[in-house]
């Protein structure tokens, strides 16, 4: 009988987080809880493609809760209205496109992760974050798949950057966080 282990992650980057976690004694809101669950996932996954998928996912999750601001709603609405009279349209056309504006209820998810960013004051973080999904989305929408790749390096550069990130975003409910993120996720500059 033969067996082989293999070490995920050390603990001790974990169990202090956990500590201070339990020390603070406040509720988690929904999306702070939402951001520990996906970001442990990424760190728990042994398959690289997983844990890029997981942490990006954190990400773009909190820039989804980002919304349109009240001048954009309003630059929005005007243009429905001229949807709605446009000649070169049918009825019917006139009536999808002005309700396809009306319903922009979300930006995009790049326009999201980039609010996230300015929001964490992390502007500088742009760049590689589109250096990064530029490479995931080679990866994951199989634009350049490699036979029998290891995906081991992009994994890491993901949560990386992705762990960050989100870690300087509980830091907005939880102000320990920025130590994990400044110690054991510290992305390139």
């Amino acid at each position: 009988m033969e067996a082989t282990g293999e070490v995920l992650a050390a603990h001790e980057h974990f169990l202090p987080f956990a500590a201070d976690l339990f020390e603070a004694r406040q509720p988690l809101s929904q999306n702070a809880h939402n951001v520990i669950i996906l970001l442990n996932s990424a760190l728990m996954l042994t398959e690289p493609i997983g844990q890029i998928v997981f942490a990006v996912s954190a990400v773009e999750m909190i820039g989804q809760d980002l919304d349109w601001s009240a001048a954009q709603k309003r630059a929005l609405a005007p243009l429905a209205a001229l949807a709605q009279e446009h000649p070169d349209l049918h009825a019917d056309e006139r009536t999808e496109v002005a309700s396809a504006i009306k319903k922009l209820h979300r930006i995009s998810l790049r326009q999201g992760v980039f609010r996230l960013l300015d929001g964490l004051s992390l502007s500088h973080l742009r760049k590689p974050w589109d250096k990064l999904y530029k490479k995931r989305s080679a990866v994951i929408h199989a634009i350049a798949p490699q036979r029998a790749a290891n995906y081991s390096e992009l994994a890491n550069e993901t949560v990386t950057l992705c762990g960050y990130i989100l870690l300087k975003a509980i830091a907005a409910e939880f102000p320990f966080a920025d130590r994990f993120a400044d110690r054991y996720f510290q992305p390139p500059q």
